[in-house]
């Protein structure tokens, strides 16, 4: 499989909608990287810190991830 994106929606506590562009990598044993403000890369960040309490309702991605 090659590398991939996606998509991840949550929805805050206040109501708000939030979008996180997701890569994922074709390398087992990596992480799934995040970006809320572009086009996620293998640079972005493997982690990140919430502005409020969200709930995930939606992930897309394109192929089966490999990474855990």
């Amino acid at each position: 499989m090659a590398a991939s994106a996606g998509t991840l929606i949550a929805v805050g506590a206040s109501g708000r909608t939030y979008t996180f562009d997701v890569y994922v990598p074709d390398a087992t044993g990596t992480f799934l990287t995040w970006n809320q403000s572009g086009l996620a890369a293998s640079t972005s960040p493997t982690h990140f810190t919430t502005q409020e309490a969200m709930t995930i309702v939606d992930m897309s991605i394109a192929a089966a991830p490999t990474a855990e």
